[in-house]
């Protein structure tokens, strides 16, 4: 078990849960369309959020944006220790420092200033930033990592904050590094595949590279980055955390067949208005939809409710028994119904 900081308003490691982490992808010197993604990324289920602070004009709206924003603000620092202290004086829960673009000396003060607000500091390594004299193999990339924590520590004196990342794009890599690092350190790890893709092949390289992580229980918060919408970020990461049972949360999940020729429904349209429909539903309940009676019922059985197709029409069920039969046309609103009854009616 690794060693509990403070984030701002969260415990991060220790027995706390694996933290959902994403970055805005908005010009941070616009605060208010960079507030209007924190607040989006926060209702989807982000607990803390990374912003770049490039320059001086971004670091001006910081104060605002921490200020305003309802999950920890991380300020994602390179090249400047100017903008790094600009930002801990701006307020944020946490700066990441990567010591492969800001040399020590000049990080100095930085960590002294971290260390007298008690503002926690990811020591943040990149492979895609690694000073030219680190090789890129799994020993090159811990020992900097590990060689820049004790910086920190000794900086710092007594009850350092500190969180480790060392990322890459591999998702082999990823596990080894990360696994090295835990048989090292007993501080929070924040694991990552960095630039890991477009949406769909993104959501698999990182659950390659996170998975076996997370089920031998590394990580402490966790970021799955994909190029495009940062929501889709935390859909993939709450996924691959109830996938693991890791965590659980207040929303449904969706189970649906991928169709074959047995199905005599339309599912796909039926399947994509029910996950739509199902937003609305703020408790841990399993759906199935399914189109045919071969794997139907079964999965209906570990379902709370579930649809099964058949020529035009289909069952519905609640708690593996068939409660309604109707048209293909209704199936949804009558699925909807009975999600409604008893949960309108656990609300009362």
């Amino acid at each position: 078990m690794t060693k509990t900081i403070r984030v701002g308003n969260i415990d991060l490691g220790g027995d706390s849960p694996v933290r959902i982490q994403s970055m805005t992808k908005t010009r941070t010197e616009d605060t208010k369309a960079t507030l209007s993604q924190i607040k989006e990324l926060s209702e989807a289920g982000c607990e803390m959020i990374r912003i770049a602070v490039p320059d001086g004009e971004a670091a001006s709206g910081l104060k605002e944006i921490v200020r305003e924003s309802p999950i920890p603000v991380l300020a994602d620092i390179h090249f400047s220790p100017r903008l790094a202290l600009a930002s801990l004086e701006a307020g944020v829960a946490q700066i990441r420092w990567n010591p492969g673009n800001i040399e020590r000396g000049k990080a100095y003060d930085v960590i002294r200033l971290a260390a007298g607000w008690k503002v926690a500091v990811r020591v943040g390594v990149n492979v895609g930033s690694l000073p030219s004299n680190i090789p890129h193999t799994t020993d090159g990339i811990v020992d900097f990592t590990m060689d820049s924590v004790k910086f920190v520590e000794d900086i710092w004196g007594s009850n350092p904050l500190i969180e480790i990342s060392a990322k890459t794009s591999s998702a082999i890599d990823t596990i080894a590094i990360y696994w090295t690092l835990s048989t090292k350190t007993e501080w929070p790890l924040h694991i990552g595949v960095t630039e890991a893709g477009l949406p769909l092949v993104g959501a698999i390289r990182s659950a390659c590279g996170l998975g076996p992580l997370l089920i031998m229980r590394i990580g402490s918060s966790i970021r799955v980055s994909l190029t495009g919408n940062p929501t889709l970020e935390i859909v993939a990461a709450k996924e691959m955390l109830r996938c693991l049972n890791i965590r659980e949360f207040n929303e449904p999940i969706l189970i649906s067949c991928p169709t074959c020729g047995r199905t005599e429904i339309d599912l796909v349209p039926i399947a994509k208005e029910v996950k739509t429909r199902l937003t609305e539903i703020k408790k841990p309940i399993k759906v199935s939809v399914m189109g045919c009676r071969v794997n139907g019922i079964g999965e209906a059985q570990d379902a709370d409710y579930a649809i099964c197709g058949g020529k035009g029409r289909g069952a519905i069920l609640k708690k593996g028994k068939i409660v309604r039969s109707v048209p293909e046309s209704d199936l949804v609103d009558a699925l909807m119904d009975e999600i409604k009854k008893e949960v309108m009616s656990k609300s009362a």
